[in-house]
């Protein structure tokens, strides 16, 4: 599980540079994410389902409805 801040932000560190043009890319095209909508971005990369990365993080169902929709509102046109 991924419950605490300093998972998500190795999480995030490791896909920045390992994965540097996808994580760049979602730089680009996000504005001002937090750690976990970048960690969300990074579990659906890796290919993990909703239900799946409910289970990661923790949360509930709303919560990943949420955090979608959140996304949604901070992409850039």
């Amino acid at each position: 599980p991924i419950r605490y801040r300093d998972d998500e932000n190795s999480l995030i560190e490791y896909y920045s540079i390992f994965h540097y043009d996808i994580f760049h890319q979602w730089m680009r095209e996000y504005k001002n994410l937090t750690a976990r909508p970048i960690t969300y971005l990074i579990l659906v990369d890796m290919g993990k389902t909703d239900s799946e990365i409910q289970q990661l993080l923790g949360v509930s169902n709303n919560a990943i409805r949420t955090l979608k929709s959140r996304l949604r509102t901070k992409k850039s046109e």
